[in-house]
């Protein structure tokens, strides 16, 4: 995994420790062999989580119901005109309704 420093967003009063902070993320050749490996499940699994950045309390939650597949934003109505497939679910902890297109790839 490659390192990628975080950016200096928070004043250092209020988060001392920011400076020496890092992320750790996947390099490109780690994603090819995480999106070629697995059985079937495995593969969307990856993928569904890296298309919405969801974890395992997300994914656990979603429903037949939750899936709009190829058909217009449940709110074209309301000036969403972009078609596709979407996932949209309330997440419990913040009452907040949340949208994800999906890509072709994770569909």
């Amino acid at each position: 995994m490659a390192v990628v420093e975080a950016k200096d967003t928070v004043t250092k009063d209020k988060a001392k420790s920011i400076d020496k902070m890092s992320i750790e993320v996947f390099k490109e050749d780690e994603l090819k062999a995480l999106l070629t490996a697995g059985d079937l499940v495995q593969k969307l699994i990856v993928r569904w989580c890296l298309n919405t950045a969801h974890g395992a309390a997300e994914l656990g939650r979603v429903t037949w119901e939750d899936l709009y597949l190829n058909q217009d934003h449940p709110w074209s109505g309301q000036g969403l005109n972009a078609g596709g497939d979407w996932i949209g679910f309330l997440k419990p902890k913040s009452v907040v309704l949340g949208w994800w297109r999906l890509w072709p790839e994770t569909v």
